[in-house]
C-alpha cells in the first residue's frame, strides 16, 4: 500500500496545476475626516460612503517536460511492482509450506504392528542318477513346498508360502545336470499389516555351479515388477524383487513366480536355495525358504 501511495503521489506531479482564489472587500470613507463636506438641497449625503469590491480567479501551469517527475514515477512503479512480487513470493511460500505439512500427515506410515512368526524353512533333495534323465520321457519331476505363519496379537493370521516345481534332466550338449525350477509365492495377509515389498532371493553353491533368470520370465497378481529384470551367476545369489498392489477387503491376496535354471557338473553335489521375504507396515519381515541339496548317486561322484 504504501508503494502504491507514493506511485500516486509522484503521478500528480505530472498533471497540470491549477489555483484558483476569491476575494471580496469592504471599505467605509468617512467623508468630514477627509475635508470632504458636500451640502446638496434636498439630497443627504451623509458624512461616510460605503464601497465593496469583489475578485475571483483561476489560473493553470503545466511543465512541458519535466525529466526529474517521470524518473520519480518511473520509480514508484517499479517499486510497486517489487512489492508485488514480494507479496506473491510469500504467498505462495505459505501454501507451499501448508502442502508440506498435508503431504507429511497423508503420507506417514502406519505404525508397525508387531507379529510372532513360526515355521519359514525346509529342506529337500534332488536325489538319483542323474545322469540316466536325459530326455523329456524320464525328467526327474518333484515339487516342494514351506510356509510360514504370522500372527498378530490381537488380529487374523497371515501366511507366506514358497512353492517349488522342479524338473531335472542331464544335458548332454553341455555334459551337466539341469535343475529347472518354477518358484512361485503366495501370500495372504491381513490387510492391517500392508504388505508392501517383496524379495526373491536364489542362491547355488557347490563347485562349477551356475544359476539364471531370464527377462520376461516373471509373473503374478496384486504386484508390480519390472519384466526385464534378470540374474545370472556363478556359485553366488542374485535377487528378483517385486512391489505389492491392491489388496481390498480384510485379506491381502498377492502372488509372484519367477523361472530358474541350475546347471552343474554331474559328479558334483551342490545346493540350490530360495528365499522370499516380505515387509511391510509390521515387524519382524517375513521369510520362507527352501534350500535343495542336488545329490547324484551314480558312481564317481564327489561330495
Amino acid at each position: 500500500m504504501t508503494g502504491k501511495a507514493a506511485r500516486l503521489k509522484e503521478l500528480s506531479n505530472l498533471l497540470p496545476h491549477l489555483d484558483g482564489g476569491l476575494r471580496e472587500s469592504y471599505t467605509r470613507v468617512n467623508l468630514q475626516a477627509r475635508g470632504l463636506n458636500f451640502a446638496i438641497p434636498g439630497i443627504n449625503i451623509g458624512r461616510s460612503v460605503e464601497f465593496s469590491n469583489s475578485d475571483a480567479r483561476v489560473s493553470a501551469s503545466e511543465d512541458l517536460i519535466d525529466l526529474h517527475a517521470l524518473e520519480n514515477t518511473r520509480a514508484a512503479s517499479a517499486t510497486v511492482r517489487a512489492q508485488t512480487f514480494t507479496f506473491d513470493s510469500a504467498r505462495e511460500t505459505v501454501v507451499l509450506a501448508a502442502a508440506g505439512i498435508v503431504t507429511y500427515f497423508v503420507t506417514r506410515p502406519p505404525a508397525l504392528v508387531d507379529l510372532t512368526v513360526t515355521g519359514g524353512s525346509a529342506v529337500g533333495a534332488i536325489e538319483g542318477n542323474l545322469m540316466t534323465v536325459g530326455s523329456n520321457q524320464t525328467e526327474l519331476v518333484l515339487d516342494f513346498a514351506a510356509t510360514t505363519y504370522a500372527n498378530e496379537t490381537d488380529g487374523a493370521a497371515s501366511t507366506f508360502t514358497l512353492q517349488l516345481h522342479t524338473w531335472t534332466l542331464y544335458d548332454t550338449t553341455c555334459g551337466c545336470v539341469v535343475v529347472n525350477v518354477n518358484a512361485t509365492v503366495v501370500g495372504a495377509f491381513a490387510s492391517d499389516l500392508h504388505p508392501a515389498s517383496l524379495q526373491l532371493l536364489a542362491n547355488q553353491t557347490g563347485p562349477n555351479g551356475s544359476l539364471q533368470s531370464w527377462a520376461d520370465e516373471q509373473y503374478g497378481t496384486n504386484v508390480s515388477f519390472d519384466p526385464g529384470q534378470s540374474i545370472g551367476f556363478y556359485n553366488g545369489s542374485g535377487i528378483l524383487s517385486a512391489t505389492i498392489v491392491g489388496g481390498a477387503g480384510t485379506t491381502h491376496h498377492f502372488s509372484y513366480a519367477g523361472f530358474f535354471n541350475a546347471r552343474g557338473r554331474p559328479w558334483y553335489n551342490r545346493f540350490v536355495g530360495f528365499r522370499a521375504t516380505v515387509t511391510g507396515a509390521f515387524t519382524p519381515a517375513v521369510s520362507v525358504g527352501i534350500l535343495l541339496k542336488i545329490v547324484n548317486t551314480a558312481g564317481g561322484v564327489w561330495a
